[in-house]
């Protein structure tokens, strides 16, 4: 008879924490700055914000950065010094700063293969670049209808000129990159603004036509730009293929691929894929150097097939490779290009189709479409809700060869429209998140910063799909002295409530955790990891999310005790329950 009353109990607590100003205290960072560095080397970074008394440690994502000091400055500014491994992951990685008093918002640093030298200006006349080394990074900003041009010289003929721009996926302001790789008589060899692979930002690379000096130019694509529009600038020799092919393999494998879209030409390699499924970087290696950002590729245990010419009609569809389940790998070659894939499937199988091409930073926008044995049409998606990929589902009717068409939206093609449609039993899934609590802040209340002999309550959303059945609540990390507590979620809801508590001498510590949800049938075997979604840079029109990660750790802390605190009486617990249901005690 109480379980409902205590789940209600629960309920009115978050309710009461989402209410109030429950960030009053917490810190709050809005920039890092340098916004990168070199492998092997120390950088001294400033973290910028508000309220970020008592910094205690910073908090990492993944591997390779560890923090050597940390040295409050005032409450707006902490400067950390950090050491970069020598072997540290080239690319993006996330963290956040703890303090006495909470955990900040997440915000990232970018670690690079060259050593970083400063834009001077003035370097904004072609006839007066600025000069640098080649295989340097550059830290520059983009001001208001600013144009910066660097200069590199000595290339010979025949050498590899690589420029490639992070400016966007440093996740401040709206900034997008347009990028040129000229010659002294100001023609360009290679210009490039948005790509499939990097988004909003560009790069360019060219095998030199002639011995000489040869200028790179930067600026924002529409001439926008203020004090906050930050790039960082790779130049050198390095490899910068577009995409790889195939785009996925199984756990553990040695997957042969062949690296597509450098100027050089296509080139055959191996990589070692890891034993767990799931997104795997791979960076082209030549010469030395490393391309300064990876291509995706996917890990799932499903058999590959590979596209054979001709296959441009349900009569010359390549033939699966083994039976269900499977992943259909082929290259939309030239504009109207169109393949077909036949497989054997039984009747009353609950399939999966899902066309990943934008999810592998393909320029392929794909449609596909099934067929019946006797060519009849059955089912096609072309966008999957919000992303251009493309997913259906489908109960198959009876036994039988089927077949599958993959395109591009508007018939396009070219060597890098690459795509990996993935065909298997449907499975059940779950995704927990925290629910957005301000509409323009996807971090606002997403971090668990529970005050010493207080509560902290949230709420947790659970989407399941294919399965019903009661949830559970699984913490099997927290910071010490916190524990959490929380009814099963019933089958018919979708948000369930958690409260945490910290004992009133728990140590003010904290980290990034791992939360576990599964059904409360554990023979089910079902289960789903915590998922948050931030957005690192939107803009206009309606705060569209241009650029966004998604963390599956969740962050939580003990922080200093609170000056209040809420507790609920249950209406058979209060004498005077009219006149209040719950009480606040100062503390």
């Amino acid at each position: 008879m109480r379980t409902p009353i205590t789940a209600l109990a629960l309920a009115l607590a978050a309710y009461l924490a989402a209410a109030s100003d429950s960030r009053a205290a917490d810190p709050r960072l809005s920039s890092i700055y340098p916004r990168g560095g070199q492998v092997g080397t120390e950088v001294q970074v400033d973290f910028n914000g508000d309220r970020l008394e008592d910094p205690e440690e910073v908090l990492y994502y993944g591997t390779g950065i560890s923090t050597k000091e940390i040295a409050f400055v005032d409450p707006k500014k902490v400067k950390v010094t950090f050491a970069i491994a020598a072997d540290c992951p080239i690319g993006e990685h996330s963290m956040r700063l703890r303090c006495k008093g909470g955990i900040s918002e997440l915000s990232t640093f970018w670690v690079g293969q060259f050593p970083t030298v400063d834009e001077a200006e003035d370097n904004s006349d072609f006839a007066a670049p600025q000069k640098i080394e080649r295989n340097v990074t550059v830290h520059g900003v983009a001001n208001n209808e600013d144009v910066d041009y660097y200069l590199v010289e000595g290339v010979k003929k025949g050498e590899r000129l690589s420029a490639e721009v992070e400016g966007i996926r440093l996740g401040g302001q709206l900034i997008d990159p347009y990028l040129a790789i000229m010659d002294m008589k100001r023609f360009e060899i290679a210009a490039n603004d948005d790509t499939a692979l990097l988004l909003q930002d560009a790069y360019a690379s060219v095998i030199a036509p002639e011995d000489g000096s040869y200028v790179i130019q930067v600026r924002d694509a529409s001439y926008q730009g203020n004090g906050g529009y930050h790039y960082r600038l790779h130049v050198g020799g390095f490899p910068r293929p577009s995409s790889v092919f195939p785009a996925g393999g199984k756990p553990g494998e040695e997957l042969a691929i062949k690296y597509i879209g450098d100027p050089a030409g296509e080139k055959d390699g191996k990589v070692k894929l890891p034993d767990q499924p799931g997104i795997f970087p791979v960076f082209a290696d030549d010469g030395g150097f490393r391309s300064p950002s990876p291509i995706p590729v996917r890990v799932n245990a499903l058999n590959n097939t590979i596209e054979a010419e001709p296959n441009n009609s349900q009569k010359e569809a390549t033939p699966a490779a083994g039976e269900l389940p499977l992943a259909f790998n082929g290259i939309l070659a030239e504009d109207g290009d169109q393949d077909w894939i036949k497989f054997n499937a039984k009747k009353d199988q609950k399939l999966e189709f899902r066309a990943h091409a934008r999810s592998i930073r393909s320029p392929l926008d794909p449609v596909i479409n099934l067929f019946a044995p006797d060519g009849k049409h059955l089912q096609g998606n072309d966008d999957d809700g919000g992303s251009p990929d493309s997913k259906l589902v489908f109960t198959i009717p009876a036994d039988g060869e089927y077949a599958l068409r993959v395109r591009d939206h508007l018939d396009k093609g070219g060597p890098n429209y690459i795509y990996r449609v993935e065909i298997q039993p449907t499975a059940p899934s779950l995704e927990i998140t925290i629910p957005r609590f301000e509409r323009n802040d996807s971090q606002a209340r997403q971090e668990i910063n529970v005050p010493r002999g207080n509560r902290f309550a949230t709420v947790f959303n659970a989407a399941r799909s294919e399965f019903g059945g009661d949830l559970v609540f699984e913490f099997p990390q927290l910071p010490q002295g916190v524990t959490a507590k929380a009814v099963p979620l019933p089958g018919s809801q979708t948000q369930g409530v958690v409260v945490f508590e910290a004992a009133p001498d728990a140590p003010v510590a904290g980290g990034l955790f791992d939360m576990v949800t599964r059904h409360a049938d554990a023979n089910t075997g079902i289960s789903g990891p915590f998922s948050q979604n931030v957005e690192l840079v939107t803009g206009p029109p309606n705060n569209t999310v241009f650029y966004a990660n998604t963390y599956n750790k969740l962050p939580a802390a003990v922080v200093e005790e609170a000056p209040f605190k809420v507790e609920l009486v249950p209406p058979w617990r209060s004498r005077s329950c009219r006149a209040a249901r719950w009480t606040c005690s100062s503390r």
